[in-house]
This record gives structure tokens, sequence and C-alpha cells, in this order.
């Protein structure tokens, strides 16, 4: 799956497990706890809108119920990623995301 090769290149220090929507299990980065966090994907397109556009999509389906954390909070679980990533943009399609959106603000 294209989203755990994507992820594993993002996340270096500690990490979580990936239940995708067929119940496979992936382990992203290492993750350092006992019982590390789990994130479960229950919709087969999140699969590519995460890979996609993460910043949008993540929230939406965290609201939507089709993405959910065990062994943790979402506070948790973004902790950790904001330490791998930063503040930075996660992929070439959100950057060229913001730009428009930033152009298209003032016209």
């Amino acid at each position: 799956m294209q989203l755990v090769s994507f992820l594993n290149k993002l996340i270096k220090e500690d990490g979580f497990i990936l239940i995708d929507a067929n119940s496979k299990k992936y382990i992203i980065g290492n993750p350092k706890k006992e019982v590390p966090i789990t994130l479960k994907l229950l919709d087969k397109k999140l699969h590519y809108k995460l890979l996609i556009y993460p910043d949008l999509y993540f929230g939406e389906a965290y609201t939507d119920g089709t993405l959910e954390i065990e062994n943790g909070s979402l506070t948790d679980f973004l902790e950790m990623t904001m330490k791998n990533i930063g503040r930075n943009d996660i992929n070439i399609f959100g950057k060229i995301l913001k730009k428009i959106r930033g152009t298209y603000r003032y016209l």
C-alpha cells in the first residue's frame, strides 16, 4: 500500500500501528511504547485520500468516524506526528494547494 511507504518515510521517531480497511496490520516507524497507538482506517477511500491531502482528510475522517485511534488519544497521535514532521508541508499536493489558496486570497 502506498500510504504505508509514504508514512514510513515521514515517521522516523516513535511510531504507531496502522490497520487498513482490509484489516491488514502495518507497523509505521519504530513504536517505543509497549502498547503503541493504533490507527484504524474504516473506509477504503482513505488509503488514497490521506496520501493526496492528509491536512484535510485526516480531520474529516476522524470527525466522520471512518478513522479511529486506539491506545491513545488524538492529542497523543498529533504530538507524535508533529515531532516527526514539524510544521512543514507533508507532500507536494499540500504545497500546491496552499499556494493556490494564498494566491486566491489576493484576487
